[in-house]
């Protein structure tokens, strides 16, 4: 296994493995069967966050997650690329109702993929649960997106949208200065910052364990000093719409000045 890849067992030396021989259909099931081991009304080594409106809105306990917390978070999450990590060489079961019918996404309106059952993903998480949860679950298995989490939140109104758990990973990895596992325009621009905060050793180790966190107003610093660089899209566009404008304030202008000309020339003619 790579450097730093740890996304198939403990985190940590003191912390719970499941059996290769324990049942796992339990586990990330949102039907009403009970965990093996007694595992659906146990709570974490370590308080997880939850919101007080509704009783059922609390993470359920996951063994190999129950000593995480933002003070002893997994190791995966300091791997600075996933490298040769590769997912779990299960095939998750896809997840069905008491009767039996495969169950879909709410938004997935055609019923096109069916929701399925991964092994690191508790039954039921918080719509509180913290950013580095969720990136940590989604590096284990990148099978696993943030649509599946939030699948797995009860359907209440501090649900929050896809965009907005995206979010909280996001800003989860800024202020950690971690790097993203995600491909795209603003997570190279991210990335290509991290690398060159990290040393050579670091690099060579794969993680940005010793990278000192961002404060929030240092997080907000970077932000907008990456506004100018990263969207270039959008302000491509805006400057397109902005020569449009002026292109078209220039023709409206020639527009009247001929018209006026014409007038004129009508005038002349005593054709007015």
């Amino acid at each position: 296994m790579p450097p730093g890849c740890t996304n198939h067992g403990p985190q940590t030396e003191n912390e719970p493995t499941r059996s290769p021989d324990e049942p796992v259909t339990e586990y990330g099931s949102l039907n009403p069967t009970p965990f093996v081991q007694g595992y659906t009304n146990r709570h974490p080594a370590v308080p997880r966050k939850c919101w007080a409106g509704d009783p059922e809105d609390r993470t359920s306990f996951h063994p190999d997650q129950a000593t995480w917390s933002e003070q002893n978070l997994p190791e995966i999450l300091f791997e600075w690329r996933r490298g040769n990590c590769k997912n779990p060489d299960y095939e998750p079961q896809i997840r069905v109702d008491g009767a039996g019918i495969p169950v879909f996404h709410p938004k997935d309106t055609q019923k096109r993929t069916p929701l399925k059952i991964y092994r690191n993903v508790p039954r039921i998480l918080s719509t509180e649960a913290e950013g580095w949860l969720l990136e940590a679950i989604m590096r284990q298995d990148s099978r696993i997106t943030i649509k599946d989490l939030w699948a797995h939140m009860p359907a209440n109104p501090n649900r929050k949208s896809l965009g907005a758990l995206q979010m909280r990973t996001k800003r989860f990895r800024e202020q950690y200065r971690l790097a993203s596992w995600g491909r795209s325009e603003e997570t190279s621009e991210w990335n290509r910052q991290v690398a060159e905060d990290l040393s050579e050793a670091q690099k060579a180790a794969n993680t940005t364990r010793g990278l000192q966190p961002y404060t929030v107003t240092e997080v907000t610093r970077l932000r907008k000093e990456r506004e100018g660089t990263v969207p270039q899209r959008s302000r491509n566009k805006r400057d397109r719409e902005e020569a449009d404008d002026e292109s078209a304030g220039v023709q409206t202008k020639r527009a009247k000045v001929k018209v006026k000309e014409a007038g004129r020339d009508m005038h002349r003619l005593g054709l007015t």
